[in-house]
């Protein structure tokens, strides 16, 4: 068995009823500050194997496992083909992606990025580009069958 304090059982508890890791959290005593880093409890080494064992305990007790579900899902694909839904065929793949843990829901970015200074300086090298492009390329005249205007040609305004 794995010694939680009461608070740490209280949020392995919350988890469990379908709180959010916040909202299990601050349901479980924990500060407004902590509670905003729920998610770092779940790293926890003995809040991670408690939330283990409770998640081995229900797959016993129910005996529905990632077999069972990907037999139901190859099943449900069958039938999706068979009848010629490709909605329904493209969601069960994307389910089946997510079982395997190809997809994930949901990404954790810790890192902030100035979109509008990266904005410019990816514009400064395209026009730094096109300008020693334009100098060092000699363009061949287009014969005179061929309409083209150039003023539509601009990357930027």
């Amino acid at each position: 068995m794995i010694s939680l304090s009461p608070r740490q059982s209280a949020f392995v508890e919350g988890c469990f009823s379908g709180l959010s890791s916040a909202e299990a959290a601050r349901k479980a005593g924990y500060g407004a500050a902590y509670s905003a880093k729920g998610a770092k409890l779940l790293q926890h080494p003995g809040i991670a194997a408690a939330l283990k064992e409770g998640q081995r305990q229900v797959r016993a007790r129910t005996l529905y496992t990632v077999e069972v579900a990907m037999d139901e899902l190859d099943k449900a694909m069958t039938f999706a083909e068979t009848h010629k839904s490709a909605m329904a065929l493209s969601r069960l793949i994307e389910i089946r992606c997510k079982l395997n843990h190809f997809l994930v829901d949901h990404l954790e970015i810790t890192q902030l990025v100035d979109i509008g200074s990266a904005l410019l300086e990816a514009k400064q090298r395209v026009n730094g580009v096109t300008q020693i492009a334009s100098t060092s390329v000699s363009v061949p005249e287009q014969p005179s069958h061929v309409a083209h205007d150039m003023s539509r040609d601009t990357l930027f305004d």
